[in-house]
């Protein structure tokens, strides 16, 4: 995988909500990671493409290419990306969704910030060991 010029991880927020995009984002910067923003699944997709970062949040529901859509061509090119998904879905049903789609790790909107960065961080000290 690709790291960030720093050295950092690097990650993609995929998330169509401004405010939840960029706040997340800007969380997970000051926590020393490289963070890619994209407001739609295409964006992300492309994202994924040309910087193969070494994880992908996000969401289920986003316009032009939907979050499930973005998971399955993800795990067809990249099948040990970690994904975690980030949904203010049914919890019941997006779990569901997310084992169907392999996603590494299913958090319901509204989220607990420290949740995340613990999972993201015990997630590259498990891939590190």
């Amino acid at each position: 995988m690709m790291q960030g010029m720093n050295g950092a991880k690097r990650l993609l927020v995929a998330e169509d909500d401004v405010g939840t995009r960029t706040g997340l984002a800007a969380v997970l910067r000051e926590e020393g990671y490289t963070v890619d923003e994209a407001p739609d699944g295409e964006v992300a997709w492309s994202i994924v493409r040309v910087t193969r970062p070494d994880l992908v949040l996000t969401d289920l529901d986003m316009p032009k290419l939907g979050g499930s859509e973005l998971i399955g061509r993800i795990r067809a090119l990249y099948p040990h990306l970690p994904i975690v998904v980030l949904s203010a879905e049914d919890p019941i049903d997006a779990g569901r969704r997310c084992v169907a789609l392999n996603a590494d790790r299913f958090f319901s909107k509204p989220f607990d910030l420290d949740d995340i960065l613990s999972f993201v961080a015990t997630r590259f000290a498990m891939a590190a060991s």
